[in-house]
């Protein structure tokens, strides 16, 4: 029998059990995940929010450093995008949106755009019609190194994050790596109602549909809010 994985880029957890084995260790509790929140208590006065809390190997952040340089031209800022979730997710239509919808970020000064988009939806990057180019990464991401890793060290090389509801906007969020996410107008129930910031990851920033159906104003909002923070930023660092 295989031994359990160990853990070693989240604290608090020694040691990761896939659902599939027959557990013969001992353990004290059992809990399935959706119900520890209620077990511990949490509500909005102690919700955890430090981060990040997943550590990626340094030698693996170093590497897609180098990488990173390499296969893409120097940049000021560099965003990385994702637009759509799994299609096969029961409310993709309400929170997956078309690439076209983040054109005003091509808009801004001094930045390179990303695709963090993998698999289905990659392909409307043939349509982009904005005034710089997305690049692309190589598609071989996360599979040698286990899932995500790959992609968590490469958010470290990011300025900003712009994402759909998806499982990438957790992983930067866990991450703290500064992140917009643009939510349908009625979200995930985690990210709860009327606010643009969120109890777990602080380093987020939401943008909420006002309409369903439309997106492209959530697009320039998300433009509004980093042109913001570039202003801060230069002005601080001159």
């Amino acid at each position: 029998m295989e031994r359990p994985r160990p853990s070693r880029g989240c604290p608090g957890i020694s040691s990761l059990i896939p659902n599939s084995w027959k557990v013969e260790e001992p353990f004290d509790y059992h809990c399935s995940l959706i119900d520890v929140a209620d077990v511990l208590k949490t509500d909005l006065s102690n919700i955890p929010g430090q981060v990040p809390y997943i550590k990626i190997p340094e030698s693996l952040v170093g590497y897609w450093k180098r990488k990173i340089n390499e296969i893409l031209p120097p940049a000021k800022r560099r965003i990385g995008l994702v637009w759509q979730g799994n299609p096969d997710h029961q409310a993709d239509m309400f929170r997956s949106f078309p690439l076209s919808s983040l054109e005003p970020l091509s808009q801004l000064d001094d930045v390179q755009l990303v695709s963090l988009q993998f698999g289905r939806g990659s392909e409307q990057i043939k349509q982009w019609t904005g005034s710089k180019p997305i690049y692309t990464l190589p598609s071989d991401i996360d599979r040698s190194s286990g899932a995500f890793m790959d992609t968590a060290a490469i958010l470290h090389q990011l300025d900003w994050i712009v994402t759909s509801d998806t499982s990438m906007a957790h992983l930067a969020g866990a991450l703290a790596r500064p992140t917009i996410v643009l939510l349908g107008f009625t979200p995930d129930w985690r990210w709860l109602l009327d606010r643009d910031d969120s109890p777990w990851y602080p380093t987020a920033k939401l943008v909420r549909q006002k309409t369903i159906g439309q997106w492209k104003s959530l697009g320039q909002e998300a433009a509004d809010i980093l042109a913001s923070q570039f202003r801060k930023t230069d002005s601080t660092n001159p």
